[in-house]
């Protein structure tokens, strides 16, 4: 199967997208605008990583004999501004295609690209073939695995790229291929090949082939609002308590722990307390003393609490008028979509609270 790119020169001699696009002068400046087209889900972003028109238009009058149908044409496109426009249009649509294609995939591994943190790449110099593309104006041609993060599921994943460019000092593409849950491109390779050997058996009618992926997809988990943590910070682990003031009144207590160079992997805290039948949740400043204890301060008081076993335990006391109750606060499981909440009401506010 033909790459997107080269597509894209066989139907309308490289033309894509607009003229107006941004120079890309490294391959680590294409990548991490690349993921963050999939992290802001905007395609418009994605499409001006490929060359603009004049740009083709450049490269095949320089490169081609002028008296090959595609010199001609070339020379046509760009003396024309009816058909810069049509293929515009035609190249546009594409590799909108392509971004919408490759999203839907994700969608079904339940990805929240807005929770998401780039990790790292690895780039693949392709083999040098015959031709006008990847023979004379393209010859430096890349295969690229993009590895990230997604900080609400602390899963990793890795999608391929396919047709990365590099033309004179300048480098473009590429194609959106394959996703998968990997840490490396070894592990990327065996889904591929996992996947690929399920497809080819769904084609030959073997039902048990229909089984994709972790389950199946739930639409009411999987809505969220894109973007929602503008911030990439990145969150090394997220907890969820439940438990009780004085063994009667129920309060919940979510805790963010931010990545840093310290000891245990996190500099700093983010907390958010729900308190009996209240209906808001209240953002808690966190600090943690040398000996171990957590302190949570809010308005209306202040918990002192050490964590021993998945479990906190200490006191709240209230600034009003002292008055102190016991905690004993466990780690309890949280879907996604509340996961998903809490973190929007930290960045944001609560994503309900205007319906």
């Amino acid at each position: 199967m033909h790459s997107l790119l080269t597509r894209l020169f066989l139907c309308v001699l490289l033309l894509v997208c607009s003229s107006a696009k941004a120079q890309v002068t490294s391959e680590q400046v294409l990548v991490g605008e690349l993921f963050r087209s999939l992290q802001y889900n905007d395609p418009e972003r994605f499409e001006k990583l490929f060359p603009g028109v004049d740009t083709l238009a450049s490269w095949v009058l320089q490169h081609a004999d002028k008296s090959s149908l595609s010199y001609r044409k070339m020379y046509s496109v760009a003396n024309s501004p009816y058909y810069r426009e049509e293929y515009d249009s035609t190249i546009r649509k594409a590799a909108y295609e392509n971004f919408r294609s490759f999203l839907y995939k994700a969608k079904k591994l339940k990805i929240y690209w807005g929770e998401t943190v780039f990790l790292r790449y690895e780039l693949e110099e392709n083999k040098r073939k015959r031709g006008l593309l990847s023979g004379q104006i393209a010859s430096l041609r890349f295969k690229g695995y993009v590895f990230f993060k997604d900080q609400l599921s602390q899963k990793i994943y890795c999608f391929s790229i396919t047709d990365i460019m590099q033309v004179n000092g300048k480098w473009y593409g590429g194609e959106l291929v394959d996703l998968h849950q990997a840490e490396s491109v070894e592990q990327f390779k065996k889904a591929q090949a996992k996947e690929l050997r399920r497809l080819k058996l769904l084609a030959a009618g073997d039902s048990t082939a229909l089984a994709s992926y972790d389950g199946e997809e739930n639409e009411e988990d999987y809505e969220y609002e894109w973007g929602v943590n503008a911030e990439f910070k990145e969150i090394a682990q997220r907890k969820y308590y439940k438990g009780k003031f004085d063994n009667e009144i129920k309060v919940e207590l979510y805790v963010r722990y931010i990545k840093g160079p310290c000891d245990g992997g996190a500099c700093a805290w983010e907390a958010l307390f729900l308190f009996g039948d209240e209906e808001a949740y209240v953002p808690m400043s966190v600090t943690k003393t040398p000996e171990g204890v957590w302190i949570f301060t809010e308005d209306l008081g202040t918990m002192e609490l050490t964590l021993k076993d998945e479990t906190y335990r200490g006191t709240y006391t209230s600034s009003s008028d002292k008055t102190e109750y016991d905690v004993v606060l466990k780690l309890s499981p949280i879907k996604p979509r509340k996961l998903l909440k809490l973190d929007s009401i930290i960045e944001y506010k609560d994503p309900d609270e205007d319906n």
